[in-house]
């Protein structure tokens, strides 16, 4: 809802027209069968541009094989959602002015948080940032994105606790447990961050 709201609110703040559809794993022709690289075929003849949504984590990389329009990836599966990082990294350089240098501890579940891989993979781009990582065992980030960090000489520490995050800690980025994503009960958050919590940092 948030981002397809703040995706269609921007496209008419800056004078733009949109046709769209609500929900369409329910509502087109997927329904029927038609796979999404002729989805997008049909689609790009009606716009200019494709802001896509999608469960599969290689949806936007498919989307982009086949279209002759731009694709705007406002989230793929558990992989990536490059467009809540450019807000977020807005949102941090807004608040520290510089990113170059800060400290991000990254919270909660980062195996299936797209939104912390676009994350990471964006603030690696910056010099000298430090990365540490606080979830439980089942929910810490993936290898892949480890070695990315590390083969940009870029420091990621897992943590088991608030107490072993630096004090001068930057950033924190929690994102919530992506229970749809799996099987089973794994309980409640356990890392909160509450106003005591925050105390701790400077």
């Amino acid at each position: 809802t948030r981002t397809r709201l703040s995706f269609e609110s921007a496209i008419l703040r800056l004078g733009a027209k949109l046709i769209s559809t609500e929900n369409a794993a329910s509502n087109s022709s997927t329904r029927k069968g038609e796979i999404l690289e002729d989805t997008i075929r049909v689609v790009e003849q009606y716009a200019d541009a494709i802001v896509m949504r999608h469960s599969d984590d290689r949806a936007a990389e498919i989307a982009v094989s086949v279209s002759n329009v731009p694709i705007l990836n406002a989230g793929s599966g558990k992989g990536e959602h490059p467009a809540q990082a450019l807000l977020d990294v807005y949102t941090i350089r807004k608040h520290k002015k510089s990113i170059d240098g800060i400290k991000v501890a990254v919270l909660g579940d980062l195996k299936y948080g797209r939104t912390v891989h676009s994350l990471l993979q964006l603030l690696s781009l910056y010099d000298n940032v430090e990365f540490f990582g606080l979830s439980k065992k089942a929910f810490e980030l993936p290898e892949e994105y480890v070695t990315m960090l590390k083969e940009k000489n870029l420091k990621y520490t897992v943590v088991n606790s608030f107490d072993e995050l630096p004090k001068d800690l930057d950033v924190m980025y929690h994102t919530r447990i992506q229970s749809e994503r799996f099987e089973g009960d794994f309980g409640r958050e356990e890392n909160i961050i509450t106003q005591e919590v925050l105390n701790k940092f400077s």
